[in-house]
């Protein structure tokens, strides 16, 4: 363990857990820092202690970020303190999307020759960590044998999150845990686009209840610290009050904006190729690429045209206002212009 250096800036430690939006988090973490200061670590650990050798390796006085699937503890590999941060989704659509994603990806352990294994299968034959608990091994630090995950466990990771995490986001709650992160980290340009999206995503409500039993019995700890996370983060919320609801109202419209230029997710529907590298954006036109390669590197672009566009809106609604005053006006002078012509016919008569 080093020797922790509390003059230094504390060092950012994400803990993505998987399935929890953590690759599109990663992305927007990365706008914020130097490419230099961000430690990224691949790979899938649930013990700090094995992190070791590969941390050695970097220049930890330099790191500002240390991110990946990596368990809690890592602070203590640094020389500097550590902050962390997560996103806790709920664990039976966590595992469901789990499932579906390594069958995208054809991964071999999903599968027995050209056919994949049952969701059944994959958590009972293949006893991966992972589907077991796999958030509260994660933030608790510890790192059993499947299927012997304990209450202490559970414990030992609530009170992590109490005490060590400077933000536990939701993932059903996104972009308000964005928003969050960007308070307490001082972030800018959030805009994004949703990446590693399970295509044919399984639906809890489709999945048999024998399935969502079997989920639960190995999952039964991450259940309970996601509810625990859950309430915590709506408390927090509740603090924030409306003015940050309202600022993820106005978020959630402007990125829904940007997410039209997406040509790295949910344009990308053939990969033929395009000017010889690369998947090709065929439903996007020439122009709408290069707009959404400009937004890509510079958001705040489009934020202000956005902000152009609504002010374009509330002039163009007064002038058809001050249109409809004027069409009003002229009604009632052509009303009053009668009444007087009829007022004097009256007089002579």
């Amino acid at each position: 363990m080093l020797t922790t250096d509390s003059t230094r800036a504390p060092t950012t430690i994400f803990i993505h857990n998987m399935k929890t939006g953590g690759a599109t988090l990663r992305r927007i973490l990365g706008r914020q820092y130097d490419p230099n200061a961000v430690l990224t670590i691949t790979g899938e650990y649930h013990r700090a202690a094995e992190l070791e050798p590969r941390i050695a390796r970097v220049d930890r006085e330099h790191s500002q970020v240390v991110q990946g699937h990596i368990p809690f503890g890592v602070h203590e590999l640094l020389p500097s303190r550590g902050v962390y941060i997560t996103l806790l989704r709920h664990p039976i659509d966590r595992i469901l999307s789990l499932y579906e994603y390594r069958i995208d990806q054809r991964r071999r352990e999903v599968f027995r020759g050209d056919e994949p294994l049952t969701l059944a299968e994959y958590i009972t034959d293949l006893q991966l960590k992972e589907l077991d608990n796999g958030q509260t091994r994660r933030l608790s630090g510890l790192d059993p044998d499947f299927g012997h995950c304990s209450a202490e466990m559970l414990q030992d990771a609530k009170k992590n999150l109490r005490e060590r995490f400077l933000v536990v986001g939701i993932t059903e709650k996104f972009d308000h845990s964005l928003l969050l992160l960007g308070r307490e980290l001082g972030w800018r340009n959030l805009l994004y686009f949703r990446l590693n999206v399970t295509k044919n995503k399984e639906e809890k409500g489709h999945v048999s209840k024998d399935i969502i039993d079997l989920i639960t019995t190995h999952n039964a700890l991450d259940l309970e610290l996601y509810d625990s996370a859950q309430q915590a983060f709506e408390e927090r919320l509740g603090q924030l009050g409306a003015e940050f609801e309202e600022q993820v109202r106005v978020f959630k419209r402007v990125n829904a904006e940007y997410a039209r230029f997406d040509v790295y997710a949910s344009k990308r529907r053939e990969r033929t190729p395009l000017r010889g590298t690369g998947p090709a954006y065929t439903t996007l036109s020439w122009e709408e690429q290069l707009r959404a390669a400009v937004f890509e590197e510079h958001p705040q672009l489009l934020v202000r045209q956005l902000e152009l566009n609504v002010e374009i809106r509330r002039l163009r609604r007064q002038q058809g206002l001050l249109r409809t005053q004027v069409e009003q006006g002229r009604k009632r002078e052509a009303s009053l212009t009668k009444e007087l012509r009829e007022a004097r016919m009256t007089t002579f008569c």
